[in-house]
This record gives C-alpha cells, structure tokens and sequence, in this order.
C-alpha cells in the first residue's frame, strides 16, 4: 500500500492534543510497518514550524509538502489519503479517510466565536460527506457523527487513542527541576485543557472555593494551558474571589513536563462539559494521578470504573468529589491502581495495529 499521511497539525509552535495523536500515531506505524510506502506529508502553510517536523529514519517514510492538497503529484499513485486532523483533499482517486476527534461545536454553539464555529462546521459537514471513510478515535464521537453529521455507521470505524510511555509514576526527587519554575506547593489539584467555557473551568473554580472554607488545608488549583473562548469572564471570577491566591494559571505546559506535574498532584480534574476522548485522563491515570472526570461525552467510555465521575453542571458534586479524595487516603489508593491498570489498556501500539488493519481493510473494499 502507498498511504499519505497529514500531519500538518504536528507542526505548531504549542502541540495540542490532536498534534499529540497525530505524532505518536505516525511514529508507532513508524515502528511497527517496514513494507508499506508511507509519505508524511505538511501543507506549505506550515514551513514556518518546520523545526516541528517528525524526524523519521525507517527509509519506507517520506516526507513531503503538500504545496497544494489538490495538487499532490502521488495522487494517482496512492492508495490512501488520512487527514489527521478533519482535512482530506478534494480530489479523488485514493480512498480517503479522515480521523474525527470530535463534534463540540456542533453540539454546544456557544463553545467558540461564530466566525470560529462557522469555519470548524464547515470543513466538517464537507469532510462528512467527502471522506470514503472515518476514523473516531471513542464510540461516543461515532454515535455523535452518526446522528448530527448523517455518517452511516458502515463508514465509521472506531480506534482509541495512546498513552505515551513517558507517562509513569515520577518519585519526588525526580521532579524538582522540572517543577522549580512554577513554583507550586503541595497538595493541589490539577487541571490541563487551558481556560475556557467548554472546559467548564468556571464550575470547577466555584466547587474549588466552596472546597476551601471546609478544610483547613492549604490546597491549590493549577490551572494549565491555553487562554480559550470565555477566558476573560474565568479570570475575572479569579480575581473576584478571597481566594484568588490558591489558584495558578501556569500557561502552556511543555510535554516534557507533565508527568511530574501529574505525578505531584493530589488529584487531577477534568469535569469538562464535552470531549471526543480526553486523553489528559489516561495520562493522568499512567502518573497514578486520582482522576475527578466527567460524566458526559467520551469519559466515562474511556475512564471506566477508574475515575470518580461527577454531573459536569452540578458543582456540589464536584466539590464533594475534591473533598473525598482530599480526605480518604485509601480512596485516593484505590483510583490510584484502578488508574494506572486501567491506562495500560491504552497504547499506541495497539492504535496503530488497529489503524494499519483498517488500512489494509479499506483497500480490500471494492471500489
């Protein structure tokens, strides 16, 4: 098989989550196929990020820029097209499968600006329609395509997401430099997605300082990631609150760093209102980080019985969920090794066996 591969969304000065499946993806097909002609390929847009680029020496990996996705010189050579990231070209000829990670915006309007909404909506009914065939990375954002986009479930195959193996229990000791520039004191709870509505950061805030009058501990709330769509309305509820010095907006994270930020905190939250998988959890889980998660969208799909999972939209229930495994040690225990045996589950080298074993599954298809 000759398989292009975009990976334009690797390419960007801070890597997102999508970037993330896109890197491990490619290098794990990078490990695991030495006969199938892959080219790995970046729009021209992206020339800037260059230093981002995959690195690969395995020789049946080319990389290639895509001046012109309609324009790619392999098209009439290729057997598959995967756009990592909702993007397939418009032309035809090779099979074209497009990896959707999920449909928020779709299903909550006011998770971004129009503009931004309008633009998102588009490529993805377009792409919907187009692609010969779709990649979800959980069930639930399959059920979600199905409905809302019309996807017949035939088109739709399902394949979770990795942990990388960098993401392991860290002792103390082994996370003094690489925590020493934020400055954080134990205990505190962490959170990654960056600040905004969809994240629903405001709640757990609230949950957070109710938290605080009923115990004498000295907690914190970190807060890592990007500033989102409704971070103005979240920092100023920050800066509103007595409390407000118990909470750190740390920015970014680099990826190097966030196993010992997992691996020190007392528990880590995610009680996002929406996410097509939520792979910070399964992080998280692989630190041995007690996991606070949601109950809606893909978490509970890929949490199991390994999270404490609250209503997203009732912060009482957060808030007990804090206080729990604030307070019971052996709680706290008994997610930890739930945790860390329910993320061995999950490995990338699994997701490319599955990933390659559709490849060759569509190829077999009649056209």
């Amino acid at each position: 098989m000759r398989i292009a591969l975009d990976a334009s969304c690797v390419a960007r000065p801070q890597p997102t989550g999508v970037a993330a499946y896109a890197k491990n993806l490619i290098r794990s097909l990078a490990a695991l196929d030495k006969e199938n002609a892959y080219y790995v390929g970046y729009r021209l847009s992206r020339i800037k990020y260059r230093e981002r680029f995959l690195r690969l020496s395995q020789p049946n990996f080319k990389m290639r820029l895509f001046h012109d996705l309609p324009g790619l010189r392999l098209r009439r050579s290729l057997d598959i097209f995967h756009g990592l990231d909702v993007r397939i070209p418009s032309w035809k000829g090779p099979q074209r499968v497009a990896t959707f990670h999920d449909i928020g915006l779709l299903l909550y309007p006011e998770f971004g600006t129009a503009r931004h909404r309008d633009k998102i909506l588009r490529r993805a009914e377009r792409v919907s329609r187009e692609a010969d065939w779709i990649l979800a990375v959980s069930r639930h954002t399959s059920r979600d395509i199905q409905r809302y986009l019309e996807v017949p479930e035939r088109r739709i195959r399902v394949i979770h997401e990795g942990v990388e193996e960098g993401f392991f229990p860290r002792a103390p000791e082994m996370c003094v430099e690489a925590l020493r520039p934020y400055g954080l004191s134990d205990p505190y709870v962490l959170f990654l997605g960056g600040l905004s509505y969809r994240k629903n950061v405001s709640r757990m805030l609230e949950a957070f300082f109710s938290l605080c009058t009923r115990t004498s501990s000295r907690i914190q709330f970190v807060i890592g990631g990007e500033l989102g769509h409704g971070a103005s309305e979240i920092l100023a509820q920050i800066n509103r609150s007595s409390l407000r010095d118990r909470v750190r907006w740390i920015g970014y994270v680099p990826p190097e760093v966030l196993p010992c930020l997992y691996s020190r905190s007392l528990a880590f939250a995610f009680v996002t209102l929406y996410e097509g998988f939520g792979l910070p959890v399964l992080e998280a889980m692989a630190c041995g980080t007690p996991v606070v998660a949601s109950t809606s969208g893909s978490l509970p799909e890929v949490a199991g019985d390994a999270a404490l999972l609250v209503d997203p939209q009732d912060a009482r229930q957060i808030e007990e969920a804090f206080l729990r495994l604030l307070e019971d040690v052996g709680f706290r225990e008994s997610l930890r090794e739930k945790g860390i045996e329910r993320a061995k589950h999950f490995t990338w080298q699994r997701a490319a066996q599955e990933t390659l074993a559709y490849y060759t599954d569509i190829c077999a298809q009649p056209r």
